[in-house]
């Protein structure tokens, strides 16, 4: 079991970097800029598109892999039967957990509420129909003590903690905190980086609490602090955070 998760979060690892690698020289006008000038990765090649009527097939052998859906490119995180767990590749867009910055579980956040309303009604017809309702748990804060709330029915979602640790790779430190420690900085860090619309490394939301009700946990993004997860938190009113959607399609 060990083996098998090293071996999904090596897949993923690769799936993430061979997919910022591929860059388009075809046409300036596909170039984005990063702010110091320099191109920014574009997302060209997915391996099959899911939208609409499309049929694949699924396997574990699909973990790790990118597909499109919606019209977003998506990393393929678990496969149950029927079903995949995807997550968006790249960040789609930024705001506030909760914009009253109240405290706040992941059950009554504005984030949740957008999630399963705007963005899940701008999907096609056809689309919606794919996206399975799911039970969310979102565990405790494992280092604060921070209540995660009750139990949530959700179309699309924002991974817990938890969840990050188990399909990006498990270092042993969720569970072993290093002394003293506010942050996961581990092997994994990489594989959890992930780009804003503009092609810069940003951070982005986890719907586990943070340290207090008001902060919500986030994987950073930036120089030095890539893909490390800030198990703290950010207040939950920063409306700049990352968001990486997430949920089970079936196929």
């Amino acid at each position: 079991m060990r083996g098998m998760k090293k071996l999904s979060a090596f897949l993923i690892t690769a799936a993430i970097l061979l997919t910022f690698a591929a860059c388009s020289n075809t046409d300036d006008s596909d170039t984005v800029q990063n702010i110091d000038g320099t191109p920014a990765p574009i997302l060209e090649t997915v391996v099959s598109d899911l939208d609409d009527s499309e049929t694949v097939e699924v396997g574990d052998e699909r973990i790790g892999t990118t597909v499109k859906f919606g019209g977003y490119d998506w990393l393929v995180l678990d496969v149950q039967g029927d079903r995949m767990l995807i997550i968006s590749v790249n960040i789609l867009e930024t705001r506030a957990y909760h914009a009253a910055g109240d405290s706040v579980t992941w059950e009554d956040s504005d984030i949740r509420a957008y999630l399963n309303g705007g963005f899940y009604d701008s999907f096609s017809e056809s689309n919606k129909a794919k996206i399975a309702e799911v039970t969310n748990k979102t565990p405790d804060n494992h280092w604060f003590g921070t209540a995660g709330g009750a139990d949530t029915g959700d179309r699309i979602f924002l991974l817990s903690l938890d969840e990050v640790v188990k399909y990006f790779g498990d270092s042993g430190q969720l569970d072993n905190r290093p002394s003293g420690a506010t942050t996961i900085d581990d092997e994994y860090s990489a594989a959890r980086t992930a780009y804003n619309t503009r092609g810069m490394p940003w951070w982005w939301w986890l719907r586990t609490p943070g340290s207090f009700e008001s902060d919500a946990v986030g994987v950073d993004g930036g120089e030095d602090v890539e893909g490390i997860i800030s198990v703290s938190g950010s207040y939950v009113s920063v409306d700049y955070g990352g968001v990486r959607p997430a949920l089970w399609v079936v196929l």
